[in-house]
């Protein structure tokens, strides 16, 4: 194992931290787990790709990056698994053998990605997921208000409503999340799915497809991975009880947080905490990629930094899967500064600066979702009246 170790950086601050032991395991899991998003990872060790990385760093935080990268959370595929399949235990257990996780019993919704369906299903052994009559294939929060709203705008007298009828037969609504971070994203399509809920079993009546007395479905959230941070957030809007996760991270995994626990001295991190800032300040105060400003602005809106120096809504994680590193992670572990045609070399001078795990983001360009809108006019009374005609009334 090569390291990465600057001659000023002190044998004591290298023991104090567990520097050594920290790289070796990192060494080992990078390399029988390479990280996909870089391609030459196999003759591209973890200790260069951090010895790079720290050649373009300034000295005075030379120290202070070998413990971050040294703490590094990085999780391998075999792990993400096990993640899976003990939140499949934990939903199963919630269920308490009243229905079931099949598709006969639980409508599946994915939050960012559809390919979590598959993926759960899958791990969980779940029958069903190509059995039309049983899975609506809605596959998201979105793609139900997209058909409701759809439903709405052709205003039909005999509507097409096969899909609302499957989806409504259902005795779990069960949205699924690889990760929960800030807990944002999840809470926000569990708020939507309550509406949706609200509207389409009025209290007092019952659907002429459905059995007398049945009661609207319970709503869980299933998360792969997931914060105490996201729990909290979810506190607001979810049970306790109708939340399962395979793996949690407590406060003590933020950098941002007074309860940090990733290092062994206080000044340590404090040092952390002053690299990050300093990184934000060099590369996110003065964004040039219009996407990524517009990203910045709405992380503002949010509470977050105006530097990006903790990552999306502050959340100050180290966190990286074998797939990717998350966005609520601090930029300096994936954050490759673009060089920008027209600008000068002074101001281009990240360009250089290669991450020991750069990120894939998600989205290159910045959209905004037409959910809200479109669901605040499904919430009209008019549409609501319509809807309720459509499945309770055309008996």
């Amino acid at each position: 194992m090569s390291q990465p170790f600057s001659k000023t950086i002190e044998d004591d601050f290298i023991d104090e931290e567990d520097i050594i032991a920290k790289f070796q395991y990192l060494e080992n899991v990078t390399e029988r787990y390479p990280y996909r998003p870089l391609s030459n990872s196999a003759a591209y060790s973890f200790s260069d790709r951090v010895g790079n990385a720290m050649t373009k760093l300034p000295e005075e935080h030379k120290r202070a990056a070998l413990a971050l990268f040294a703490n590094t959370i990085y999780i391998p595929d075999p792990i993400l698994d096990e993640a899976w399949r003990e939140a499949t235990y934990s939903i199963r257990k919630k269920l308490n053998g009243k229905s079931t996780v099949n598709f006969l019993d639980s409508l599946y919704l994915a939050v960012d990605n559809d390919g979590l369906i598959n993926i759960f299903s899958g791990v969980a052994n779940i029958e069903g997921r190509e059995d039309h009559n049983l899975n609506p294939g809605f596959n998201s929060v979105s793609g139900i208000i997209n058909e409701l709203f759809t439903l709405i705008e052709s205003k039909k007298q005999s509507p097409d409503l096969q899909k609302i009828i499957t989806m409504m037969k259902k005795k779990n609504w069960i949205i699924l999340s690889d990760n929960s971070i800030s807990g944002g994203s999840l809470a926000s399509d569990i708020k939507k799915l309550m509406k949706i809920r609200s509207i389409l079993y009025p209290k007092g009546e019952t659907a002429p497809f459905l059995q007398k007395d049945t009661q609207p479905p319970q709503i869980y959230a299933v998360v792969q991975l997931i914060t105490e941070q996201a729990l909290l957030t979810l506190d607001e809007v979810l049970p306790k009880t109708n939340i399962a996760y395979g793996l949690e991270f407590d406060e003590g995994m933020r950098i941002s947080s007074g309860r940090c626990s990733l290092f062994n001295k206080d000044s340590t991190r404090e040092a952390v905490r002053k690299l990050c800032e300093w990184f934000g300040n060099n590369f996110f105060l003065d964004q040039h990629n219009p996407n990524f400003r517009a990203r910045i602005r709405e992380h503002v809106q949010k509470g977050g930094q105006d530097n990006y120096a903790f990552g999306w809504k502050n959340c100050g994680y180290t966190i990286v899967t074998q797939n990717n590193a998350l966005s609520n992670s601090v930029p300096v572990i994936y954050h490759r500064p673009p060089s920008v045609e027209g600008v000068s070399s002074d101001e281009n001078r990240g360009a250089a600066y290669e991450p020991p795990f750069p990120r894939i983001e998600s989205r290159i360009y910045h959209e905004i979702s037409p959910d809200s809108s479109r669901l605040g006019i499904i919430e009209e009374w008019k549409n609501i009246d319509y809807l309720q005609t459509c499945l309770y009334r055309n008996k």
